[in-house]
């Protein structure tokens, strides 16, 4: 993350005077204090939602149940991405956690892991301000009935907002409703995402 560049951000128009450039060099240090910060899920607690419990788990320690969780997800949602591998980047994500800027919500029944919800926080180099984007949601289709997607929603949004969280941000596929349910919890649809494939350069 470049701190240098959102620290700027938050003063773009001022003139620089000796004052401002000593609140961006406050503003640097905090921005690094922050992203090396990793996150107490303790104080996020937990929730009941029927027979499932939510709360928040690193997700360094249940791997083995996240990936299984993963290749149903990209099956069933990830159609436009046939032809590609499932190759996730588990290291990177580690370190984001590890540094604060990832939250794996959990869904369990009886202990079984049945669904999860991940974010990534980042801070905007457009505001200056704190926002997430949520990288997976997903729920097995046995426990899609009644209100649990949207209570593993609300139980996300409330920890964000205990984080300093201002904006959230999702991206939903054609293949489910996940939208519709978004819009009903007070969500703005503000853009479409595209995507293209390029065939390999030729050699």
């Amino acid at each position: 993350m470049d701190v240098l560049a959102i620290a700027l951000a938050r003063h773009i128009g001022q003139a620089l005077t000796v004052d401002v450039a000593r609140q961006i060099v406050r503003d640097v240090r905090s921005i690094e204090a922050e992203a090396d910060k990793p996150i107490d899920l303790a104080m996020l607690g937990e929730r009941r939602c029927g027979s499932l419990v939510l709360r928040a788990e690193r997700a360094a320690d249940i791997l083995p149940e996240l990936e299984a969780l993963h290749r149903a997800h990209f099956a069933e949602t990830e159609k436009h991405r046939h032809g590609l591998p499932l190759a996730p980047d588990i290291e990177a994500g580690l370190a984001d956690e590890r540094r604060g800027a990832l939250v794996q919500f959990t869904a369990r029944h009886e202990g079984r892991l049945v669904g999860n919800l991940r974010m990534y926080l980042r801070t905007s180099r457009h505001t200056g301000t704190r926002f997430a984007s949520e990288d997976t949601l997903y729920l097995l289709p046995e426990f899609r009935k009644g209100r649990a997607a949207m209570r593993l929603l609300q139980f996300m949004e409330d920890s964000m907002r205990a984080l300093g969280v201002l904006e959230l941000r999702a991206s939903t596929k054609k293949v489910n409703r996940t939208d519709k349910l978004l819009e009903f919890m007070g969500w703005t649809p503000v853009a479409t995402e595209l995507v293209k494939f390029l065939p390999p350069s030729p050699r």
